[in-house]
């Protein structure tokens, strides 16, 4: 999960649906219909939004508890 947010924030195509925020610790999502329509399929094998974000806080979540 992880590598594929990373790709979707790295890649150009997406910046105004996903993108970090300005002091570089956030991710901001703009339009959440637009983003799960036109960007989560083409790195997940869903366009759900709500399992997106459950998705990103688990992960955020587990991977901050490492130093």
């Amino acid at each position: 999960f992880i590598t594929k947010l990373l790709r979707m924030l790295s890649s150009n195509t997406n910046p105004e649906s996903i993108r970090w925020g300005a002091d570089g610790t956030t991710v901001l999502i703009s339009d959440p219909s637009a983003f799960a329509t036109k960007v989560i399929p083409k790195y997940f094998k869903h366009s759900n939004f709500a399992s997106f974000v459950r998705q990103l806080n688990v992960n955020l979540s587990s991977f901050m508890q490492f130093p």
